[in-house]
Order: C-alpha cells, then sequence, then structure tokens
C-alpha cells in the first residue's frame, strides 16, 4: 500500500508498511509537537512551584583599596592606603504561604499530569486516524481487485453471449445485458 506524507522526508509513492505509516505519523504530527511544549511548559511551573519551598540563599562579597594623601594638620600631608572588605550573606524564607504553596504545588502537578494524559491521548487518536486510513485504503484495493476480477469475468462471458449471439444459439437481449454490467463496472473502476 502506498502512503505519501507531504510532511515527510521519504519520497512519495514509498510503500509503507502499517508500523513505519503510523511512527511517520506521530513524529511529524504538528499536534504532538505542541503537546509536548505544553507539557514542558507544566513540567518547568511545577518544578518551579516546588523550589519555592526552599529558602532563598544570597552571597556577596566586596573589596575597595583606597590610596591618596590626607591633609592631617593645617601644612602637613600623609599618604595613606585603606583596605575596606565587605562580605555578606543573606537567607530568607516565606513561612506564612505555606499552605498556598501546598495548594499550588498540587495543582501544578495535577496540571502536568493532565498534560501528560492529553499528549497521550493526542498519540492515540494519530495512531487510530492512521489505522482507519490503512484499514480503509486496504478494503480499496479488496474492492478494486474484486472489481477488476468481476470485470475480467463479465468481459468473457460477453465475448462468450457474442459467439452464441452470432451462431444464433443466444439472444441479443442477453448480450447486451452483458455488454452493459461490463460498461458498469468498468465505470466502478474508475
Amino acid at each position: 500500500l502506498r502512503l505519501a506524507s507531504a510532511a515527510s522526508s521519504r519520497p512519495s509513492g514509498r510503500t509503507l508498511g502499517l508500523r513505519e505509516a503510523v511512527d511517520l505519523a506521530l513524529q511529524n504530527n504538528l499536534l504532538i509537537a505542541q503537546q509536548q511544549v505544553t507539557l514542558e511548559q507544566a513540567e518547568a511551573n511545577w518544578r518551579q512551584t516546588r523550589a519555592s519551598f526552599l529558602p532563598n540563599v544570597n552571597a556577596n562579597f566586596g573589596f575597595a583599596r583606597n590610596t591618596g594623601t590626607i591633609l592631617v594638620a593645617a601644612d602637613i600631608t600623609r599618604n595613606t592606603s585603606i583596605w575596606q572588605s565587605n562580605p555578606g550573606l543573606q537567607a530568607n524564607t516565606t513561612l506564612f504561604q505555606f499552605l498556598a504553596r501546598q495548594y499550588n504545588l498540587r495543582a501544578n502537578n495535577l496540571l502536568r499530569q493532565s498534560e501528560r494524559a492529553g499528549l497521550e491521548r493526542q498519540r492515540n487518536e494519530i495512531v487510530q486516524q492512521v489505522l482507519v486510513a490503512y484499514l480503509q485504503m486496504m478494503i480499496d484495493q479488496s474492492n478494486l481487485d474484486i472489481i477488476r476480477g468481476r470485470i475480467d469475468v463479465l468481459r468473457q462471458q460477453s465475448e462468450r453471449a457474442e459467439k452464441l449471439f452470432r451462431a444464433g444459439a443466444g439472444t441479443e437481449v442477453e448480450f447486451l445485458n452483458l455488454r452493459s454490467q461490463l460498461a458498469v463496472e468498468e465505470q466502478n473502476l474508475i
């Protein structure tokens, strides 16, 4: 059976198996890619909410050196060098939003699970659509084979009826009836 995909890099008209067709559809579907991005956003929100339980810690260190001449008395100056450092460490956490954070964490976890289920549902729908299309093509191919077989049989019967009619052993109605059926089946083939 032939499956061609505009989004694929495979040459059109290449024969694909069912598994290959499903894999190709899953790889090239934009809805699945969008759902995957949405899931990644939900995962990031969940990690950020989970990290909000941790305290914030900041550290800094400042260093300065001042050199120059300072005036000590009216006409006395002195060269000096001043070294200065300012280390610092700060930690803080929010204590009174604990329940709000818990609820946000649960909500983001549920959203994350929902997005995972949505991605799986989207994949299943794509697989189902490919399966239906694949089976429909198989049915269509079988129907074409049946029609071709009926055309061959009707041609043989029509030739036989024509010979019988020409020999005087058959009726023209039988011959024309078979020709009519043959024309209908050839039209069905188109």
